[in-house]
């Protein structure tokens, strides 16, 4: 069985593959077509109906396509309002 994530809406589920009982909890991609220049497969989103073009290489190497990469960032220090650059006006000049 293959995870995919979608890369849209960001629902994780499994390709519609030959042998895989359709198990309800499950959310199904099931494949809609390929093109046939670059040999991506296309797999139909069952949330929000993005075809996403599938690499076959992908399918063979990866236990999950598209998973999403988790970074973690360091959060800001909020900063005091007194921190900020003052407004620069040009003497003599009207900005209305």
């Amino acid at each position: 069985m293959k995870a995919i994530t979608c890369i849209n809406c960001g629902v994780e589920g499994v390709l519609n593959v030959p042998g895989l009982e359709n198990d309800g909890s499950l959310k199904v991609f099931k494949r809609v077509g390929r093109n046939h220049v670059s040999g991506h497969l296309h797999y139909l989103c069952p949330v929000c109906n993005v075809v996403l073009l599938v690499d076959p290489v992908l399918i063979r190497k990866s236990d999950h396509i598209f998973r999403k990469k988790e970074k973690k960032y360091q959060r800001m220090v909020p900063s005091s309002a007194n921190n900020l650059p003052g407004i620069y006006t040009v003497p003599g000049h009207s900005y209305v």
